[in-house]
């Protein structure tokens, strides 16, 4: 199931760089789709965390990298001025869009494995690529968020698991066995 989520992620993000690369898209369409992108990317990450067994630990994990991803970001925007490629700002470092979606694809890769990082990766990374080729900042501005995200997930977030516990037992009046799974 997870490699084919993955081969479909890689589709559309191989797609959309050909598009891209064909002229079909316009800057404004590249950059809206990359926000897209990175408004998703945290909508499907609490939906996995909620429907991996209503997984809440995961949930307040994933918010406390988010903001704190998205704060440094904040702060580090008050006082890094860079212009953006298409001029539109001199505040493209570091990249919001990257603050947002990169938090979710290191959090799916260290809580639940790479089965479910890797998919949210290419997408994150696809959208850095939309808006480095739209103009809205430049790819090494969403290299650095994803990054500085990954420190905060490879600090924050625990690995999920789930555990086993089995027992026996034999006396006088039978045997016993007990399988348990805590979540």
């Amino acid at each position: 199931m997870q490699v084919r989520i993955f081969f479909a992620a890689l589709a559309a993000v191989l797609a959309l760089g050909n598009a891209a690369e064909a002229s079909s898209l316009n800057k404004k369409t590249e950059a809206d789709i990359g926000r897209g992108i990175s408004i998703a990317l945290p909508v499907a990450a609490y939906s996995i965390a909620y429907l991996h067994h209503e997984d809440w630990t995961g949930m307040k994990e994933l918010t406390a990298v988010t903001m704190l991803t998205v704060g440094s970001a904040f702060l580090a925007h008050e006082f890094i001025k860079r212009r953006s490629p298409d001029g539109s700002t001199d505040r493209s470092f570091p990249s919001m869009e990257a603050a947002l979606s990169a938090p979710s694809s290191g959090y799916l890769w260290q809580r639940y494995g790479w089965q479910y990082g890797l998919p949210a990766l290419v997408l994150s990374q696809g959208a850095n690529l939309l808006l480095d080729d739209a103009g809205k900042h430049r790819i090494w501005d969403g290299f650095a968020v994803t990054a500085a995200a990954a420190v905060l997930n490879w600090g924050i977030t625990t690995p999920y698991h789930e555990s086993w516990s089995y027992g026996a037992c034999v006396n006088r009046d039978g045997a016993f066995v007990t399988v348990g799974m805590a979540l």
